[in-house]
């Protein structure tokens, strides 16, 4: 008997030591590769696995930054609906047009006055809508104030106009046809298309700068775009019911996407026409407003701590969450650890037949203290390359947001970063409209936010 004890207590020496000398490889080992791969190395079948998912967290919701929206070369932003959560959203476009080629539209015989514009007609290619297609009211406005491609522009900005609406009178109110392919004037597409017609007089005021060098070249003092600074295209949605109404997203550099002016001469009555571009060439950016009076979203702008029941994420500089992990650090102090996987998994409300849909996918950064954005570790791959391990898509089927930040994690726990506030942001924030409600650590529903740690204790 004294042998069988001697000999188990001695088994268990060895085993104890054959753990902590496989323990001391592995470091070792781990050394020789990039730091930031610590704990990613320990395998459970090595040591005691433990998985953690009661961390608390803390959320809730700011106001967005401004974003920049000039040039963008994807989606223009136009229109508005007024939501019955996130109170209402108005878009403009203010761009400049260019002259598709230097014009004289002197008659070879006649005069000018002998010349009729019959319309002249926004056309804007549309790759899509968020909301539902309502009646909007649509106003286009002449800049007084230059815009330029060299210049920052921000979804606040404002630039001056002259105070007269441009769109003939009594065709100001359009319900867009966007789920079926247009036309630019009789010939179709193969894109839906906006139409807004604009007073004739603006057309004739065009035609009467011929022979002036505002019509021989666009740029340079005296040219077009100096003497016709821009449009600024918009709604007034002033009277628009709740949950009516939606955002275009007009394509401005579709090769279609343009100003046609049609005009006859009353000698000789056959049609001509003569188009103003969009193009790369023409400053532009959208301009977007939010007004979130009366909704839970002021409310928790004054009061960070509603965010612990629901939070908010709305695009175009409107709101996003912030979400807090105040004792993560308190791994650390219990001795060595090693994070095998850190995983942060936000739940979101979203019904399948809901027009708003939510963002297909959230970005996840660190806010310092100044309020300046920082890039987590798991942004990139330990080489430095920009990575996509960290995820964020929305899974609609369990409706929730996932990402795996164990670097950062890690990174917290060994004091190379600070453990700074972390913000939740819509990918393609300046050109989607797509918004979220998020549950928070406190929320009355099932599924609430947590952050699962699987890690490893030497």
């Amino acid at each position: 008997m004294r042998k069988d004890i001697l000999h188990n207590a001695t088994m268990r020496k060895i085993t104890r030591f054959s753990a902590f000398f496989l323990f001391l490889v592995l470091v070792f080992t781990a050394c020789r590769k990039p730091e930031d791969q610590v704990g990613l190395l320990l395998q459970p079948d090595d040591l005691e696995v433990n998985i953690n998912d009661t961390t608390q967290l803390v959320m809730y919701t700011v106001k967005d930054d401004s974003l920049r929206t000039d040039e963008v070369t994807t989606n223009a932003v136009l229109g508005g609906y007024l939501d019955p959560i996130f109170g209402k959203i108005q878009a403009g476009i203010y761009t400049q047009i260019r002259l598709e080629a230097p014009v004289d539209f002197t008659p070879p015989l006649g005069s000018l006055g002998d010349l009729t514009v019959d319309s002249m007609v926004i056309y804007l290619v549309v790759n899509g809508y968020y909301g539902s297609l309502d009646p909007q009211t649509f106003q286009v406005f002449r800049l007084s104030e230059a815009i330029y491609t060299d210049s920052n522009y921000y979804n606040t900005s404002v630039v001056s106009t002259e105070a007269t609406d441009l769109v003939l009178g009594g065709t100001g109110v359009i319900t867009p046809k966007l789920n079926q392919n247009g036309f630019i004037g009789a010939d179709p597409i193969d894109k839906p298309v906006l139409k807004i017609h604009l007073d004739p007089a603006l057309g004739q005021d065009i035609i009467n700068q011929s022979g002036t060098d505002v019509l021989a070249d666009n740029d340079g003092a005296g040219k077009f775009v100096d003497w016709f600074k821009g449009l600024y295209i918009t709604v007034d949605n002033s009277l628009q019911s709740m949950d009516k109404g939606a955002l275009i997203y007009p394509d401005l550099l579709h090769v279609n996407s343009r100003v046609i002016m049609y005009y006859r001469n009353t000698v000789n009555p056959d049609t001509a026409k003569y188009s103003f571009l969009i193009n790369s060439n023409c400053a532009r950016f959208h301009h977007v407003e939010h007004d979130y009076t009366g909704t839970a979203i002021e409310a928790q702008f004054s009061d960070s701590t509603l965010g612990q029941d629901l939070s908010y994420i709305q695009p175009f500089g409107g709101c996003v969450t912030r979400v807090q992990i105040p004792h993560l650090t308190s791994y650390a102090n219990n001795g060595g650890i090693a994070v095998n996987r850190a995983e942060l998994v936000i739940p979101f409300q979203y019904f399948t037949s809901s027009k708003y849909l939510v963002p297909t996918r959230l970005l996840l950064f660190a806010v310092d203290e100044m309020g300046k954005l920082k890039t987590i570790a798991d942004n990139f791959s330990p080489s430095g390359a920009i990575s996509n391990s960290i995820d964020g898509s929305a899974n609609l089927s369990s409706k929730q947001y996932s990402f795996n930040i164990t670097r950062h994690v890690n990174e917290v726990l060994r004091g190379k970063t600070e453990n700074y506030t972390l913000v939740l942001v819509p990918i393609g924030s300046a050109v989607a409209a797509n918004r979220v409600v998020l549950q928070g650590p406190q929320t009355t529903k099932k599924d609430k936010p947590k952050l699962k740690i699987t890690f490893t204790e030497y």
